[in-house]
């Protein structure tokens, strides 16, 4: 199961954390439990290349094989404001693979 969470402070999001690993069965074909994982990793993944690297914000991020933080709680409000967008777009993007019955088992939404 894949945790997400979205870290919030007032009406910002300021980051995200994300843990787990979609429980893959089979390694003989791509299966939904591999998209799902590798949908939520391209996600994070380009949210924070967006911060980044593109906005060339200093954000904080942890990465490692099952894990991906990201926190921008450090930046001034302006730069909160302009990662807002990337944020939000990840947020919906999780939110709309949630609808997907199929792709819901394999993510769990933490407040």
């Amino acid at each position: 199961m894949v945790s997400v969470k979205f870290l919030k402070e007032e009406t910002y999001l300021t980051g995200f954390e994300i843990e787990g690993h979609a429980n893959t069965k089979t390694r003989s074909k791509v299966t939904e439990d591999k998209i799902v994982c590798s949908a939520v990793s391209m996600l994070a993944q380009s949210t924070l290349y967006g911060i980044g690297d593109v906005l060339r914000y200093p954000v904080k991020y942890e990465v490692r094989s099952g894990y991906v933080k990201c926190d921008i709680s450090n930046l001034i409000e302006k730069e909160i404001i302009n990662c807002q967008v990337l944020l939000k777009t990840m947020e919906t993007t999780i939110n709309k693979l949630l609808e997907e019955e199929n792709y819901r088992i394999y993510i769990r939404l933490l407040n």
